[in-house]
């Protein structure tokens, strides 16, 4: 579980220049470090914890996020939060899809472990 963060203006430049990055050809990097570093992304001042998690519609990620969201105090910089929250789910979706991609079983042997 990662505690909840919210790109301040610095992190959202960072996050725009990483974007046109992409955009212009450059390869994905799966953990930028702007999602972690308090000169970019500050904790928001609640400790809520973010399950790295997969969905299966729409609607459910909504629920899960109306539910962890619904503890967040007033004032908090919605742009911010929703990038930084964009930002860790591209990241979490590269990671996974280069893990089942690749030819090791290190994400398989992984996942059986704790299936079982």
């Amino acid at each position: 579980m990662t505690k909840l963060r919210s790109l301040n203006a610095r992190g959202i430049e960072e996050f725009r220049g990483f974007l046109q990055q992409i955009r212009d050809g450059a390869e994905f990097r799966a953990n930028p470090a702007i999602l972690y570093i308090d000169d970019y992304s500050p904790r928001v001042s609640r400790s809520i914890e973010i399950e790295p998690r997969t969905f299966g519609s729409k609607f459910e990620a909504a629920e899960y996020f109306n539910a962890v969201l619904s503890e967040l105090p007033s004032g908090v910089d919605e742009t911010g939060l929703w990038s930084w929250l964009a930002l860790g789910s591209c990241c979490i979706r590269r990671c996974i899809s280069t893990a089942r991609s690749s030819t090791t079983s290190g994400f398989a042997a992984t996942s059986s472990r704790t299936a079982a």
